[in-house]
């Protein structure tokens, strides 16, 4: 749906999903096949939580993706953390995904929010990271715990599928984890 003329105007492009993770989409490889051949200078950026496909597909992503891209890992934690965040995810699983996307030629980042319950790993995660072969370990503040009111809760909510709470993600205990200078922000 996207034409040649089109693409070939434009730098970058960012797969991101608010809704859902972009691995998830049955056509990404075709998509990024095509707009890499039509415009091979063009910078894609893949945001996703890598807890999905197979190793092949990863593999398989890394070859479709043109010479400028990033996929940015969205681990909050470790083995025994990331799960409590990135709820349904398999720490093991993304690893193996991560690092054969790496192995095959892809460039790739580690992004980590913070919160209270993985804070004590920043330093463990970044060392991991390295091992592992991201290009790039980035921490990220949060500001999900601002309200409607530009004021910060305690405790952001994880709701089951019927619609009751699970249980609670606590602010990190360090302020300078947490976004400031919200007033602006919007709700709609």
């Amino acid at each position: 749906i996207v034409p040649v003329d089109f693409l070939t105007q434009i730098h970058a492009i960012t797969f991101c999903g608010n809704f859902g993770d972009p691995i998830l989409n049955k056509d990404l490889i075709e998509i990024l096949k095509y707009t890499t051949l039509t415009n091979p200078k063009l910078k894609i950026d893949v945001h996703t939580n890598g807890s999905a496909r197979t190793l092949a597909f990863w593999k398989e992503l890394a070859q479709a993706l043109p010479v400028d891209h990033c996929v940015h890992f969205g681990i909050d934690g470790l083995e025994d953390t990331n799960h409590i965040y990135r709820t349904g995810t398999n720490f093991k699983k993304i690893m193996e995904n991560a690092s054969a996307f790496i192995e095959a030629g892809g460039n790739a980042d580690w992004t980590y929010i913070i919160f209270k319950h993985n804070e004590h790993q920043v330093e463990l995660a970044r060392q991991y990271s390295e091992t592992v072969g991201f290009k790039e370990f980035n921490v990220k503040k949060t500001s999900r715990f601002l309200n409607r009111n530009h004021e910060y809760s305690e405790k952001l909510y994880v709701y089951n599928k019927d619609n009751t709470i699970d249980y609670t993600i606590q602010l990190p205990t360090k302020l300078e984890y947490i976004n400031q200078g919200y007033s602006e922000v919007k709700f709609l």
